[in-house]
C-alpha cells in the first residue's frame, strides 16, 4: 500500500509564500520536503514534489493537491509551481541569502536590502554596476554575482515555460539537465527535438508544445518528426520498413494533413538520408544497411563450405563422447551435431525436452576432439548463463562476444577489421536476435568460421526490429534439423506436455495424469484484484523454507498495467516480501522505493555500466547519504539517483521481458483483461520458462483464446527474399 493517502475531498489547492525551510533534498532527481510559510498570514506546512534548485527564500506559487502521509500526516503534493519574487524586505534577503547566488550569503544580502531596500531586485535586473556602491564589492564579485543570477533565472524561466506547457517537473529536470542554460533557445528553434534528445519524451508531448509555441501544422519539422516517429514505433513493432501508402496513411492520421504534402516530406528527408528507399519500402538507415549486407554476409557464407568431414570419424568421436557421458543421444540429436560439423550455417530447433542442450554439449566436445575453438553465445546475460551450465564451457552475451564499447565508432571492436578467433560459432536462443544485431555478429564473424543457430521459433520473436530465426528458416539452402523427440524424463512433465499442447492449438491439461509429475497447476480466477492477491498469498503462504522467495520465483505478467499487471503487482511483492524497515536506508525514486534485497531489472542498454535490457540483478546496497543504490548482476554496478528511470523492480516482469531466461517458479497471471497480448507463443514462452514449477492464476477462457490466437503477426522483413537474391 502506497505512504500516501490523497484526500478525494480537498481537490486542487493554489497558495503563494516563501519556503522558511528544507527538510529533505535531492540534487539529481529535484525531490523536496519543504515548510512554506503562505503570504495570507496561515500557519506554515509541509510540502513535497519535484522543485528543481530550489532555495530556502524562495517564494513560490504553488498548484498541488493535499495527500496524508501514513507517518508524517497531512501534506501539499506539488503538481506545478512558479517562482515568484518575495516582496518584503525581509523576504528578500533570505531570499539573496539562500546560497542561491554565488559570492552573495546572508552578510552581503542583508548589505544589499539595507542599501537598496525593495529596489534590489530591479537593480540585479537592470542595474548591476550599481552593486559596486557596497564597500566591498568590486568588479570581479559583481561578475560573479551576475552570472549566478543569470543562470538562476534561466533555470526558472525554463521551469516556468515547461510547466506552462504541460510538462511536469520531474520531466522539466531531465529537460533543464540535457540543455542546461540554451533549453529555451533550443526549445523555440525546434521543440521536435525533444523527441530525439530527451528520454520519455514522445511526438506527441513535443508536439504539444510546439502548437502552445505558434508552430503551424504543416511546418517541415513538424511533419519530417511526425514521419520519423512512425518510422520509429513501427520498429518497436518488429517491422524493418513500411511501405509508402503505410507511411502517408499514418502520418495523415496522426497530423490530419493531406497525403500530397507527406509525401513531400518523405522525398526530403531521403534526400537528406534521414530515410532509405527501395521501390516503396521505407527505412531508417541503420536498418536498410544492416538488411542488406547481412543478406550479402549469409549469401557468402552458405557459398563457402567447410572442408568435406569424414562422417565415420565423426560417428566414431561421438561414440567416444557418449562413453564418456555414459549418455546415449538419439538418432535427431547424433545426425545435428554431424550436420552442424559439416555445415557453413546450421540452425537446430526443437520445443521442451528435445534435447537441445544435450545436444550442443556434444557437439561442443566433437569440436574440440576435431581441434576446432568453440565460441558460445547468446542474446541475454541469462541465457549465456545457462548455456555455460549446459556445455560446461564458457559463453557470453553477443555484446561482451563482440566487445561493445560506447565510444568506439559503430559500437563494437569485434568487427570486419577485427574478426573473431575461432572456428565454430553457436548461438543460443536465436529467435530473440534482432535484426541490426545480428548484422553486426555477421561483420565480425571469419571466412572459415561455421555458425550454429539454435533457438524455439515458436517463442515470441526478437524485442527489436526483424524476425531473424524465422526468415533464416525460410531460405530452404539454409540446412536445419527439428528436433521433435521429448525425453522419457521430460514426457512426464505437465510443463513439457502442456508447452506442445498449446503450440500444437490444444487444450491444455489442468491436472496431471497418475504417472505424470506436478509441476503445472491451474488455479481458476478471472477478476484482476483477487487473481494478484491470490499470487500474492501463493508466494508468501504456500512455499516451503527451502524456497528462496525473492530468487527462485518469478512472476510473469502478459502486460505491465492493470491490477494484475508487472507494475501493481511488483509493488504489492515487495511490500509482502521486503517491507520497508525502520533504521534501514532505502531511496525513493519518484514513487518507487529501492531496498537492500530487491530484485530489479534493467530496462534499456547502458553500454558505458555494461548492462543490457532484461539484465536481472539485487539490490545488495544503499547509500542515502550519496543518492545511489549497489546492484550485483554478474559484478556490482553502481546506480546514481539520475540513472534510475534505467532500474525496475523485477519482481514481476512481462513475459516479453522473459525471454531467453529460465526461473525455477513461475507463476503468471492470464486473465481476459489481457486480451489484447493474448496470444499462442506468449503463453508458450512464459509456461517454458519454469524448470521445476508453472503456475497459471487466471480463467480458461483467457488461456483458451490465447491458444486460439495463433496470428502473431507478420513483421516487414526482406532478410529471406534478400538472402535468396544474393545467392543467385
Amino acid at each position: 500500500m502506497s505512504e500516501y493517502k490523497k484526500n478525494p475531498e480537498a481537490g486542487t489547492v493554489q497558495v503563494k509564500g516563501q519556503i522558511d525551510l528544507i527538510t529533505t533534498r535531492n540534487e539529481e532527481s529535484g525531490w523536496v520536503v519543504a515548510r512554506i510559510v503562505p503570504d495570507n498570514g496561515g500557519m506554515p506546512f509541509k510540502i513535497v514534489g519535484i522543485i528543481p534548485e530550489l532555495k530556502e527564500g524562495e517564494c513560490l506559487e504553488i498548484k498541488g493537491h493535499w495527500e496524508t502521509h501514513a507517518a508524517f500526516g497531512e501534506q501539499l503534493w506539488v503538481d506545478s509551481f512558479t517562482v515568484i519574487m518575495p516582496v518584503t524586505i525581509k523576504g528578500i534577503e533570505l531570499y539573496l541569502g539562500s546560497g542561491l547566488i554565488p559570492g552573495v550569503g546572508p552578510v552581503t544580502a542583508k548589505k544589499l536590502t539595507r542599501h537598496f531596500r525593495n529596489k534590489i531586485i530591479h537593480i540585479l535586473d537592470n542595474e548591476p554596476e550599481r552593486l559596486k556602491e557596497i564597500p566591498g564589492i568590486g568588479k570581479k564579485t559583481v561578475a560573479t554575482i551576475m552570472e549566478g543570477w543569470k543562470s538562476n533565472k534561466t533555470n526558472q524561466d525554463v521551469m516556468i515555460f515547461l510547466q506552462e506547457h504541460d510538462i511536469s517537473p520531474r520531466m522539466s529536470v531531465k529537460i533543464l539537465k540535457e540543455y542546461g542554460d540554451s533549453a529555451l533557445l533550443k526549445l523555440r528553434e525546434n521543440p521536435y527535438r525533444l523527441a530525439d534528445d530527451v528520454f520519455g519524451v514522445g511526438f506527441k508531448k513535443a508536439d504539444q508544445i510546439a502548437q502552445k509555441l505558434g508552430v503551424p501544422l504543416n511546418d517541415p519539422r513538424r511533419l519530417e518528426s511526425a514521419i520519423i516517429f512512425i518510422m520509429k514505433n513501427a520498429l518497436n513493432d518488429g517491422h524493418c520498413f513500411l511501405e509508402t501508402p503505410e507511411i502517408v496513411e499514418y502520418s495523415g492520421e496522426l497530423l490530419n494533413l493531406q497525403t500530397h504534402d507527406l509525401e513531400e516530406i518523405i522525398n526530403g528527408l531521403l534526400k537528406q538520408d534521414k530515410l532509405k528507399k527501395d521501390e516503396e519500402k521505407i527505412y531508417l538507415p541503420a536498418y536498410f544497411v544492416s538488411e542488406n549486407r547481412a543478406a550479402k554476409l549469409i549469401a557468402k557464407k552458405l557459398s563457402n563450405p567447410p572442408p568435406p568431414m569424414d562422417i565415420n570419424e565423426l560417428e566414431r568421436k561421438l561414440d567416444v563422447e557418449e562413453s564418456r557421458a555414459g549418455y546415449k543421444l538419439n538418432q535427431q540429436q547424433r545426425q545435428a551435431v554431424i550436420m552442424a560439423m559439416a555445415s557453413p550455417v546450421m540452425i537446430l530447433t526443437g520445443g521442451p525436452g528435445t534435447g537441445k542442450s544435450t545436444t550442443m554439449h556434444f557437439l561442443v566436445r566433437v569440436a574440440e576432439q576435431s581441434k576446432k575453438r568453440v565460441l558460445m553465445a547468446s542474446p541475454t546475460g541469462r541465457a549465456a548463463k545457462r548455456l555455460e551450465e549446459t556445455t560446461g564451457r564458457p559463453a557470453s552475451t553477443i555484446h561482451r562476444l563482440l566487445e561493445y564499447h560506447p565510444k568506439v565508432p559503430g559500437g563494437f571492436q569485434r568487427n570486419e577489421e577485427n574478426l573473431l578467433e575461432g572456428q565454430f560459432l553457436i548461438i543460443d536462443e536465436a529467435s530473440m536476435i534482432d535484426l541490426v544485431l545480428f548484422y553486426h555478429l555477421l561483420k565480425a564473424v571469419p571466412r572459415e568460421m561455421q555458425i550454429l543457430f539454435v533457438g524455439d521459433p515458436d517463442q515470441l520473436p526478437s524485442v527489436g526490429a526483424g524476425n531473424v530465426l524465422a526468415d533464416l528458416l525460410a531460405v530452404r539452402e539454409i540446412d536445419r534439423i527439428k528436433l521433435t523427440e521429448i525425453f522419457r524424463q521430460a514426457e512426464r512433465s505437465m510443463i513439457v506436455q502442456n508447452a506442445h499442447q498449446i503450440v500444437t492449438g490444444r487444450q491444455i491439461m489442468t491436472k496431471p495424469r497418475k504417472d505424470m509429475e506436478h509441476d503445472f497447476r491451474f488455479i481458476e480466477e478471472d477478476d484482476p484484484q483477487r487473481a494478484a492477491e491470490t499470487i500474492v498469498n501463493i508466494i508468501t503462504k504456500k512455499f516451503t523454507d527451502k524456497i528462496n522467495l525473492i530468487r527462485d520465483i518469478q512472476v510473469l505478467s502478459p502486460m505491465h498495467l492493470g491490477a494484475a499487471g508487472a507494475r501493481n503487482l511488483n509493488k504489492i511483492i515487495q511490500d509482502e516480501l521486503n517491507p520497508a524497515m525502520r533504521n534501514i536506508d532505502e531511496l525513493d525514486y519518484y514513487g518507487r522505493k529501492f531496498r537492500i534485497g530487491d530484485r530489479v531489472m534493467q530496462i534499456k542498454n547502458n553500454y558505458e555500466k555494461d548492462v543490457f535490457n532484461g539484465d536481472i540483478g539485487f539490490v545488495e546496497n544503499v547509500d542515502s547519504l550519496k543518492n545511489e543504490i549497489h546492484v550485483r548482476f554478474d559484478r556490482l554496478i553502481i546506480y546514481k539517483k539520475k540513472d534510475l528511470d534505467e532500474l525496475f523492480h523485477a519482481y514481476a516482469i512481462t513475459i516479453h521481458k522473459s525471454q531467453g531466461s529460465e526461473y525455477p517458479i513461475v507463476i503468471m497471471p492470464i486473465l481476459t483483461q489481457h486480451f489484447i497480448m493474448l496470444r499462442r507463443n506468449l503463453l508458450y514462452t512464459g509456461i517454458t520458462r519454469a524448470k521445476q514449477l508453472s503456475v497459471i492464476v487466471g480463467s480458461k477462457k483467457a488461456v483458451n483464446i490465447a491458444i486460439r490466437r495463433d496470428d502473431v503477426g507478420k513483421r516487414n522483413s526482406m532478410l529471406t527474399d534478400r538472402i535468396i537474391i544474393c545467392m543467385n
